[in-house]
């Protein structure tokens, strides 16, 4: 009973509805119909929308489709004031779930075939929200936007380097590089990310995607780099690079020879394979 208790409320959350949680949000007032609804006038509606409100995601997709970009550099700038709207969503619901006792590890697994009649309908719920549930490492879920269905409509107006840039953020929300310190995917995949960061720093990219990218490459360097606590490139005993690393090198190496990041694996792996703890500590010390 209490777990049922529990996921109602949890239904009630995704909803926010009003008093009974099945009634409506007030739809968002577009534009007059005679004025062409442009790129300054989405990201202006997008401004007074209420991130809590039921079906608010979806909404905003219907914005952008009537959209009337004057070309595709305005089609990736409204792409990436949507992608920041619905991050926004997304966190205020996760920090809303934070609030509630319980609330994050009764959510339906996403991931699970089996599920209660109960989580079936919450897990209904989240998708007609463009949501869904993702592991946390540590045994619970999280909230994040439903990609499947939100990025088609999306790339179908945006440039090759956008959807690049969406498709490496998918990824990352909904299958992150560590859980608990741990690296946890296929080292091949970490490097394959590397690579198409970089590759995005060159491109063309709306500010906001710009400065992500530019984070993402750090955070990818470092990890194939460095790795992690539960997951080092190096041996701390006997200073030598793993095997899952040096397997990691040897795959990055053949596939992106002459990226920056080749030429700092490749510096990497002299230190390591010199042994002496004062150079790796000086690496280390460089490389933050």
């Amino acid at each position: 009973m209490k777990q049922l208790t529990i996921l109602v409320a949890l239904f009630s959350l995704i909803l926010n509805a009003c008093e009974t949680g099945t009634q409506p949000a007030t739809p968002p007032k577009l534009p007059a119909p005679e004025k062409e609804y442009t790129t300054a006038d989405f990201v202006d509606t997008l401004k007074k929308q209420d991130t809590m409100a039921p079906g608010v995601i979806e909404k905003s997709l219907q914005l952008f489709s009537t959209m009337l970009p004057t070309d595709s550099i305005a089609a990736d700038s409204a792409a990436s004031a949507l992608m920041q709207f619905i991050d926004a969503v997304v966190s205020a619901k996760n920090d809303s779930l934070l609030k509630q006792t319980n609330a994050q590890n009764s959510l339906p697994d996403s991931a699970n075939s089996n599920l209660t009649e109960q989580q079936k309908t919450a897990l209904s719920a989240l998708y007609a929200n463009q949501l869904k549930t993702v592991r946390d490492g540590e045994g619970g879920l999280y909230l994040v936007p439903l990609y499947e269905v939100i990025l088609p409509g999306i790339k179908n107006r945006t440039t090759a380097a956008v959807d690049t840039y969406l498709d490496l953020v998918a990824k990352e929300d909904t299958t992150p590089t560590f859980l608990d310190a741990g690296l946890a995917i296929e080292i091949e995949e970490l490097a394959d990310r590397l690579a198409v960061s970089e590759q995005l720093l060159g491109q063309q990219l709306p500010q906001g995607f710009k400065s992500k990218t530019t984070e993402l490459n750090r955070f990818y360097t470092r990890a194939f780099v460095m790795g992690s606590d539960n997951s080092p490139s190096l041996e701390y005993n006997t200073l030598t690079l793993t095997e899952n690393y040096k397997k990691g090198y040897a795959y990055f190496l053949a596939k992106y020879p002459s990226t920056k990041a080749a030429t700092t694996v490749k510096t990497w792996m002299g230190v390591a394979e010199a042994g002496d703890q004062k150079k790796v500590d000086e690496f280390r010390e460089a490389f933050q």
